[in-house]
């Protein structure tokens, strides 16, 4: 983003008053504004996924995808949509993973928790843990997907359920091994 700098000048000896000054809501409203204005979406870079401070269930950094597009979903043990997309997600990991994927269902919640949810649904899927809030990711409803290509740069995100073993999506997914 590229900072937005405004100037006050003030003479001596000038009749300024203090009623002269903008209304300071009214001026950081403008500011705020005029920033979103001038800034500047950049590609993800390679250590997004480091970035992201996820470490398997045995405690393992994961900071690279390690030459493989990585598919990341980000769920909660609590999260209902999350839950009703997990046996699709399995099934897409079962149908891609020879195809060249990696998928990782990541979560935010403490260690223990993920591994007992997991064992007690049958989740088959390559678990990790997150060790930022969902806030600082800039993550504010879940589930959310995203897809790294194998630089490691993120090149598609999804936000909400999805049926990811449809024909359609698994082409969707396919085409971004491309």
């Amino acid at each position: 983003m590229l900072p937005l700098i405004v100037k006050v000048h003030y003479h001596w000896g000038s009749n300024f008053h203090r009623t002269d000054m903008p209304n300071t809501k009214s001026f950081l409203a403008i500011c705020y504004i005029a920033s979103g204005l001038f800034s500047c979406s950049s590609p993800q870079t390679s250590n997004y996924l480091s970035e992201l401070q996820m470490e398997t269930m045995e405690g393992q950094k994961i900071e690279e995808v390690q030459g493989k597009a990585t598919l990341v979903n980000v769920w909660a043990t609590w999260c209902k949509p999350c839950l009703t997309e997990m046996p699709s997600l399995e099934q897409a990991y079962q149908t891609l993973k020879a195809e060249g994927y990696q998928f990782l269902a990541a979560s935010p919640e403490e260690t223990g928790t993920i591994q007992k949810f997991a064992e007690r649904k049958n989740i088959g899927l390559p678990l990790a843990k997150i060790n930022r809030s969902l806030e600082q990711m800039n993550i504010y409803a879940l589930p959310y997907t995203f897809v790294l290509n194998a630089e490691g740069e993120k090149i598609y995100e999804h936000q909400g359920a999805l049926a990811w073993d449809a024909p359609e999506q698994l082409d969707t997914l396919r085409a971004l091994l491309k």
